[in-house]
């Protein structure tokens, strides 16, 4: 029989998950991205996709994720414009 290693030790997998440390959620952190962008963007108009990822201190494929749940949610558009990709803030229609 093969032996394979396990990530933890055996007494740490077998817990409940609520007793082990949790490291922060990855949707906690891409929510406060598109805080962000948004924010970024009412505060300075359209930008480049680089732009905001150079200004926004967090890693550029969270705020790149950011800015894709943003374009799927239909609260940012974004544009291909020679080699840039302009993102621009969709105005939302209030009644």
């Amino acid at each position: 029989m093969s032996e394979f290693l396990l990530p933890m030790a055996e007494d740490e997998w077998k817990k409940p998950a609520a007793e082990q440390p949790q490291a922060p959620s990855l949707m906690t952190r891409l929510a406060l991205v598109e805080g962000e962008v948004l924010t970024y963007l009412e505060d300075r108009g359209t930008t480049t996709l680089r732009r905001l990822i150079r200004d926004l201190e967090w890693a550029a494929p969270l705020v790149m994720m950011g800015v894709g749940a943003l374009i799927r949610a239909g609260l940012v558009r974004a544009t291909q414009h020679d080699l840039e990709v302009l993102v621009e803030a969709r105005r939302v229609a209030t009644r």
